[in-house]
C-alpha cells in the first residue's frame, strides 16, 4: 500500500487541474484510481490545510496525513507563546555573548 505525502497530493491536484487523467496519475504514483478520486474530492480541505499549516520550504509537506486539531485556538496560542519564548531566550543569549 502506498501512502502519498501532502506534497504528492498537491502535485496530483495541480496535474488534475491541468487535465491529466486520474488513471495516468494513479500509474505514476503507484496508487489506485480511487485514491486519486479521493484526492480530487478532498481538494479544498487539502489545499486549505497545506496553505494554513505549511509553507513551501517546510519539510512537513512530506507528512503523510492531515490531522485536525481538537482546539485550534489553543494550538495557535501555544504556538505564539512558544515562538515568543524562543525569541526571548535567543535575545538573552545574544545579550550574554
Amino acid at each position: 500500500m502506498v501512502v502519498l505525502s501532502l506534497k504528492d497530493e498537491i502535485n496530483n491536484i495541480d496535474s488534475l487541474k491541468k487535465g491529466e487523467t486520474g488513471s495516468k496519475l494513479a500509474d505514476k504514483y503507484g496508487v489506485s484510481t480511487s485514491t486519486i478520486s479521493d484526492i480530487k474530492k478532498n481538494t479544498d480541505s487539502i489545499l486549505f490545510y497545506t496553505s494554513y499549516k505549511l509553507d513551501s520550504e517546510d519539510e512537513s509537506k512530506n507528512w503523510k496525513m492531515m490531522k485536525r486539531l481538537e482546539n485550534e485556538l489553543l494550538e495557535e496560542a501555544l504556538f505564539c507563546w512558544f515562538y515568543k519564548t524562543i525569541n526571548w531566550v535567543t535575545d538573552i543569549w545574544i545579550f550574554a555573548l
